[in-house]
């Protein structure tokens, strides 16, 4: 998908809805619509610019303008962008914990259960010591 500029003043213009418009400009033979988040500004004359793509039926869909002639400006905004980046800076904090945390964390496991079966050998050798004395001693 190709995102083009285009430029000129603005002919005619139809609204849809509130956030929604579809322009023809003076010098370009095609139709435009536009899907902005913020409420769109124009009135024939307007110089503009508008950022968008072509769709199936040969109109081109725009996500982005400015009017040149009040400077105002509107675009599409992905509210969804600002959960991904706290989700990608959630995963990347627990890696790096992870990375550090994680394997000292298994080292302790490794080593309490290490220690554990050594304490049992111990406990075999110190049995086995003992009844070694005994039989000593006797």
């Amino acid at each position: 998908m190709r995102i083009s500029r285009y430029k000129g003043t603005v002919k005619s213009y139809k609204a849809v809805t509130r956030n929604r418009v579809q322009i023809e400009l003076k010098n370009i033979q095609s139709i435009f619509e536009l899907f902005i988040d913020q409420s769109w500004v124009l009135n024939r004359g307007d110089s503009i610019v508008l950022a968008g793509t072509e769709d199936e039926t040969g109109k081109i869909c725009c996500y982005a303008y400015k009017n040149f002639s009040t400077q105002i400006k509107g675009w599409n905004y992905d509210e969804n962008l600002d959960i991904h980046k706290v989700l990608i800076l959630f995963s990347l904090v627990f890696v790096v914990i992870g990375l550090f945390v994680f394997p000292p964390f298994l080292l302790v496991i490794f080593m309490t259960f290490s220690s554990i079966k050594d304490l049992k050998k111990s406990k075999i050798t110190n049995k086995i010591y003992r009844t070694a004395l005994d039989l000593v001693e006797r």
